[in-house]
Parts: C-alpha cells; structure tokens; sequence
C-alpha cells in the first residue's frame, strides 16, 4: 500500500493543474508544491502515519527470565541450581490483524488531507497572484494617466499662451498630476507588500521578482457543477476513511476483550547426587508451559467500544457540517462569477463609449479652448473604468480558482 500511495503522491506533483490560463502561475504552483512547508509537513506526517504500520501488526517481545537457586531444591534426580524461562503471549485471533488495519486507513486518511491541503495551497497562489496581475495593470493605467495629464499641461499652456484657455486650467492639471503621483507610490508601496506575501507562500526569499502574466484573458462563463464537489474530494475521502478505521476500532475493542494465550518454555539446570542407584541423576529438567489471560474486568473494554461510537458519530457530524460549508462556498463562488462576468462586459461597454467622448472633447479643446475640465474629467473616469474592468478580471479570476478547488480541480 505505501508504494501505491507514493506513487499517487508522485503523480500528483506532476500532473499539471487542470485548466491553468498562464505560463508563469503553472510553473509557481509547480514550486509551491514541492517548497511550501505545510505542504512537506503534511506529508511527513502522511510518512510519520506509515510507521505506526509495522509498530502494530507484531508479537510483543518474548520474556526471558533467569533464577539462581541460592538454596538448592532437593529433587529425586537431583538439587535444581538454576533455571531459565522463556514465553511469549499471543493476543486473540485477529486481533493483529485489526490493528493493522486501523493503522492502514489512519495512514490513508493522512495521505488524502495531504492531498486536501495541496488543492488548497493552490488555491491559496492563485489568490495571492492574480491581485499582483491587477496590481501591475493599476500601476500601468497610472502610469499612462500621467502622461497624458502631462501631455495636457502642455496643450494648456499653449492655449493660455495662444489667449485661448486660462491659467486656472494649467493649475488644474498640476493639481491632478500630483494626486497621480501620490497613487502611483501608494499602489508601489502595496505591490511592494503583495510581493512578499506571494514570495512567502512560495518558501523563497521574499524580495524574488516575480514574472507576471496578463489577466486580457478573459474568454466568457465558464459552468461548474455543484454535483462535483463531492466526487474525488479528499477530504471525504479521509473522513471516510477514518470512519472505517474507528468502527475497526469498535471490533478491536470487543477483540481486546477476549483472552490472551501465552506459551513457554522452562529449563532447570540440575545437579548430579553421585548416586548410581537413582535412575536419570543430574538430568536437567524441561517443561512447555501455557498460560492464559483472564480479562474480567470488562469495564475498560466496553468503554473503548462507547468512545469509537462516539468518535465516529462525531466524524459523520463534521463530515455533514463540511459537506454544509463546500455548498455554500460553492453558490457563493458562483454568484461571484457571475457578477464579475457581468461587470465587464458592462465596463468593456462604458470604456468604447468613454473613449468616444475624450476622443470628441481633445478635439473640441483643441480648436476652440473650452471644455477643459470635462476633458480632464472624462479622461479620469476612463482611467477609473480600465481600472475597474482590471479588477474584475481578477476577481473572475479569482472566483473561477475557488470554484475550481471546491470540485477538486
């Protein structure tokens, strides 16, 4: 069974994640899953859980004692010296076989939570990365509103020159182009702060440069079925596990119960009288023996009978409570992807209209010098519009990542 779960754990580490949009987050959910440290505790505890195998399924130690006859026993063959023993005891039959059994599904159910905390971990990369892909797109935008502001200012100043605008106009523009510059070292600053987050999650220096990919890759809805969350899902898989373990547990109780048989063998070194006329003188002595265990006191085993009812009652309690919370977090997901879905195509709409309108104000500017405060305006609302559609991309994005991790994908 260990081969076939490392190799499950193999496969698992290189199969690449189902329907990954991007080139550079494939390659850092791919190092994540070999450097994240709760990721390799995980299964550490999964190898920890391998060990408790062979630690059931033996014989306890044989039992070798030693006496030494200070005062000799007077036989007829003979004073016995000294005597050696050597038994061993012997559970009832299956029992070892139910301990192993158990520590089989408990190492099993290990094995699935490392696999649950896989999905989760990426899960948990692609959150942290598609905010930074919104993030550098925000300061891209900023980038680019600063200057065109600046190519304004210019415009304006030709046109006050030319007795066409007014000095308040150029005053307007330097007044924006400072709040420009203030959200541009804002946004530098949280860029700064999501880096080394997302480094973190990765188990790597936290000032790493990190590649990023472009969120212009949204292709329309995309349908998920609630009907998947449940199929494959490790997590059941290990609650499940873990209930055929404690209702084995219940049987090894009952099996506890019963006798224990033990078997030995004595060897008493015995000593020559020198008497020719005693038959066997100074013949050592050995003796099989047979010993049973006598469980009378039955309270201990029908109390490790009542608790395996109850941890397993407790298990189909969590085990419904979860199934609970994934369908809830699955609507939740849904009608997240939903809203995003239709906010950009809302914000792709307003952008082409915006851009119409600046496009008509610049030229009206241009010719005439008014109108100056509605182009800035319009200018900004367009910048505020790309910004917005970024981020909802994102969150499409995002939705899309939690719904894949709450099928199992």
């Amino acid at each position: 069974m260990k081969n076939r779960i490392i190799l499950l754990f193999i496969l698992g580490m290189v199969v690449r994640p189902l329907n990954m949009r991007a080139q550079h987050l494939e390659s850092y959910l791919e190092y994540a899953a070999t450097n994240n440290p709760g990721l390799k505790a995980k299964y550490a505890e999964f190898e920890a859980s391998m060990q408790r195998i062979e630690q059931v399924n033996t014989l306890n130690n044989p039992t070798f004692s030693f006496g030494y006859f200070i005062s000799p026993v007077e036989t007829r063959v003979g004073p016995q010296r000294m005597k050696f023993s050597l038994s061993q005891m012997v559970p009832w039959f299956g029992t070892l076989d139910a301990k192993e059994d158990i520590a089989s599904k408990l190492a099993e159910s290990k094995f699935q939570e490392f696999l649950a905390h896989k999905l989760s971990l990426f899960r948990d990369v692609k959150e942290a990365y598609f905010p930074l892909i919104e993030l550098n797109e925000h300061i891209r935008l900023q980038q680019e509103n600063l200057s065109l502001l600046t190519s304004y200012k210019e415009l304006a100043n030709i046109q006050f020159a030319n007795g066409k605008g007014t000095m308040v106009d150029v005053l307007r523009i330097d007044v924006r182009i400072e709040d420009v510059k203030s959200e541009l070292l804002l946004l530098n600053e949280k860029m700064n702060l999501l880096q080394v987050r997302f480094n973190l999650l990765l188990n790597r220096s936290s000032d790493e440069v990190i590649e990023l990919d472009s969120l212009n890759n949204f292709a329309g809805n995309r349908s998920f079925s609630a009907d998947s969350i449940f199929v494959n899902n490790p997590t059941i898989a290990s609650f499940d596990l873990k209930m055929n373990a404690i209702t084995k547990q219940g049987e090894l109780a009952k099996l506890s119960g019963l006798p224990s048989i033990g078997l030995g063998l004595d060897y008493v070194v015995v000593s020559k009288r020198n008497i020719s006329t005693v038959a066997d003188d100074g013949k050592d002595i050995l003796m099989p023996m047979a010993t049973i265990s006598l469980p009378i006191f039955r309270s201990q085993y029908k109390a490790a009978a009542s608790e395996a009812n109850y941890l397993k009652n407790a298990l189909e309690l969590n085990k419904e409570q979860y199934q609970n919370n994934r369908n809830s977090e699955f609507v939740q997901a849904e009608y997240k992807l939903t809203v995003a879905t239709e906010l950009i195509k809302l914000y792709e709409s307003e952008i082409k209209t915006q851009t119409r309108i600046l496009d008509l104000l610049y030229t009206s500017y241009s010719t005439s010098g008014k109108d100056f405060v509605e182009l800035i305006r319009s200018q900004q609302l367009l910048i505020k519009y790309k910004m917005r559609l970024s981020s909802e991309i994102k969150n499409y994005h995002i939705a899309i990542s939690q719904l894949e991790y709450l099928t199992n994908k």
